[in-house]
């Protein structure tokens, strides 16, 4: 960025993140997937989707100030929308088993819902809905009280890849347990996958997230996409104010922990830790094993059944009568 002021000489600011706001524009880019974009559209903080008192609701007022459920969209609708959101937020909370289930499937893309949040808790996201009560917006694609679609959009993602904060139930987002990731009464996540045909889902789509096979949090591949990225802008990090003229492999400042790093190929690396985690879960889910040892081969190698593998891909077999996970 450079910054011009009338005839004094040009200053070069370095180089800057952009990020695409939440409003009426971004809805309208994304109307093939929403189905409109006339609906309602909440900013979230400090609570989560479990209040409807009357003093948690607000309009967009065009200032700096954070208010719990603040309608951005549509102002001039604002009791009409009160009442949608402070109807779903009910149903949501009160609604149980059979009755939940054919309700939420009508109002929600939930596989959608869950691939989503399985991204937010695949990056180590902890300053999120689920456990901080925050970052989040709620868009209801109709204005009708009852017939409408909802979409869960998570924002601001500073607070991933490494750096972590003791905070609502976890001191460590990149250990944390993926199925217990925040608070008990953010229910929106943790209600939906006590549900078993949603639990596989949401389980499902953290592991192909993790999946050495894939190319999005496997440990090579995320290198080298960091690595070209730094090339696009290894040439500009010098600037004149002197400042932020390195790149550096280390959490933000503001991080509890100051050990995970993510283009370093080591014990501490963000990628590999984060995929091992979530491979303990998925395996744990899926074979009811929850523990087994990770090392290279050097003996014979027998599946579940107990047959011998003769050329073992990777996965899970047993190994001197003790489960083994090959990578």
């Amino acid at each position: 960025m450079t910054l011009n002021i009338d005839e004094e000489d040009p200053v070069y600011l370095g180089v800057y993140g952009m990020f695409e706001v939440v409003d009426k524009q971004y809805l309208k880019r994304r109307k093939e997937q929403f189905g409109s974009a006339s609906g309602f559209l909440w900013k979230c903080g400090g609570v989560g989707l479990n209040k409807t008192n009357d003093n948690l609701f607000f309009i967009d007022d065009n200032t700096s100030d954070k208010h719990p459920y603040e309608l951005k969209e549509n102002t001039d609708e604002f009791d009409v929308a009160k009442t949608q959101l402070c109807s779903f937020i009910r149903k949501f909370n009160e609604l149980q088993g059979d009755e939940f289930l054919q309700w939420f499937s009508s109002v929600c893309d939930v596989e959608l819902l869950l691939r989503t949040y399985a991204v937010n808790v695949a990056c180590g996201m902890w300053d999120d809905y689920w456990n901080n009560s925050n970052n989040y917006y709620v868009y209801f694609n109709s204005k009708d009280e009852n017939n409408y679609k909802f979409f869960f959009i998570p924002f601001d993602y500073d607070e991933s890849l490494g750096r972590t904060s003791i905070c609502g139930v976890q001191t460590d987002a990149v250990t944390h347990n993926p199925l217990n990731w925040g608070r008990e009464n953010n229910k929106l996540i943790s209600k939906v996958i006590s549900y078993p045909q949603y639990r596989k889902i949401y389980i499902n789509a953290l592991y192909e997230l993790s999946s050495q096979d894939a190319k999005y949090l496997n440990v090579d591949a995320s290198i080298e996409r960091i690595n070209q990225w730094h090339e696009l802008i290894n040439n500009y990090v010098e600037n004149d104010t002197g400042q932020d003229m390195a790149i550096e492999d280390l959490p933000g400042m503001w991080s509890d922990s100051q050990k995970y790093r993510l283009w370093t190929k080591d014990e501490n690396n963000f990628f590999t830790i984060k995929c091992a985690e979530i491979e303990k879960i998925y395996l744990s889910e899926t074979t009811g094993i929850s523990s087994f040892e990770s090392k290279e081969m050097d003996s014979s190698l027998f599946s579940l059944s107990g047959i011998k593998i003769k050329v073992p891909s990777k996965g899970l077999y047993i190994k001197n009568k003790k489960k083994y996970l090959k990578k």
